[in-house]
């Protein structure tokens, strides 16, 4: 269980946006890490001051609107949006079973 990072097709890694965040989207993301299909998706709203970088890099939101039929191999592959940093709104996060 987690929130989502990940590297979107421009080469940046932050977080996924829970807007549009669902079942599918969470069904893709746990099966790209090895998981089987069956997961659960929530999202989790994180204030971050992006004026101060973590330890772990950019905390920015990378993809955003994902949307995914559920059949994509990849997160990346799903439809989405690229969108400048916002504040206070959720991160993706997943539940993934049946390792």
């Amino acid at each position: 269980m987690g929130t989502l990072r990940t590297r979107n097709r421009f080469g940046r890694t932050g977080f996924v946006s829970a807007y549009n965040w669902g079942y599918k989207e969470a069904t893709v993301a746990c099966r790209q890490i090895g998981y089987a299909a069956g997961a659960q998706g929530f999202t989790r709203t994180i204030n971050m001051d992006f004026a101060q970088p973590s330890r772990s890099g950019s905390e920015t939101r990378v993809m955003y609107n994902v949307r995914c039929r559920g059949d994509e191999a990849r997160i990346q592959d799903c439809a989405h949006t690229s969108r400048s940093n916002s504040l206070s709104l959720g991160v993706a996060g997943v539940v993934c079973r049946g390792k």
